[in-house]
């Protein structure tokens, strides 16, 4: 038997090995699989490009649904259900996408690796053979090879895309998260919930942005 003292002490190391054990398992919930970053966070950048009929960077909040972002940037008749989510640190560059059909040289100059002179080239074929058919079409312009193409194949396009209905389940593919993989998810599910499910990023880091390519 203990004595009173002794009932004290013992009652004392139970309680700090309890304390020990609770804080243990705070730390390890902030750290695990569940999206923490984004507690205290109301709102997300979203670059929004590819088969949408308003491309460009949406504020929303991470209360709203997927499909509500979509509304907001058009997705066109011609898209899939099929997405890609990744993310963006602060130092990305977004480049938005152009129609190289009516685009000026200084929009075409914003697109990665096309300079002064090949935006030059792009109107010159332009006024000579009329509008491109397609975007595949460009790499006839010298200097447009096959590497650069698919560096600029998401960004450009040679029509205006009609708006269409936002499907009621998508295929989303995330990179750069902790769990990589292609999900099927009602296009009610919220951001929060979204990223959630995909486990947060992979590295540490102040999350802001996020970029969906619609396909």
């Amino acid at each position: 038997m203990f004595n009173k003292k002794e009932q004290k002490a013992l009652l004392f190391l139970i309680f700090l090995i309890i304390a020990g054990a609770l804080i243990i398992l705070l730390r390890d919930y902030r750290t695990g699989d569940s999206f923490e970053i984004i507690k205290g966070k109301q709102s997300v950048e979203v670059y929004v490009y590819g088969e949408v009929v308003y491309p460009g960077v949406y504020k929303v909040a991470i209360s709203d649904s997927i499909g509500r972002l979509l509304e907001k940037a058009g997705i066109s008749k011609s898209a899939s259900r099929k997405a890609i989510l990744s993310i963006l640190d602060s130092n990305s560059i977004v480049h938005m996408p152009v129609n190289i059909n009516t685009a000026n040289k200084k929009e075409l100059e914003s697109l990665p690796g096309i300079g002064p002179k090949l935006a030059q080239n792009i109107i010159d074929y332009r006024s000579k053979y009329g509008n491109f058919k397609n975007k595949e079409e460009i790499k006839k312009i010298k200097g447009i090879g096959i590497k650069k193409f698919q560096t600029l194949s998401c960004l450009i396009f040679t029509t205006e895309k009609k708006s269409g209905e936002v499907p009621g389940e998508l295929e989303i593919e995330t990179r750069g998260f902790k769990k990589e993989s292609v999900y099927k998810v009602r296009s009610g599910t919220t951001i929060s919930d979204f990223l959630n499910l995909a486990g947060g990023p992979v590295k540490e880091t102040n999350l802001k942005f996020l970029k969906l390519e619609i396909k």
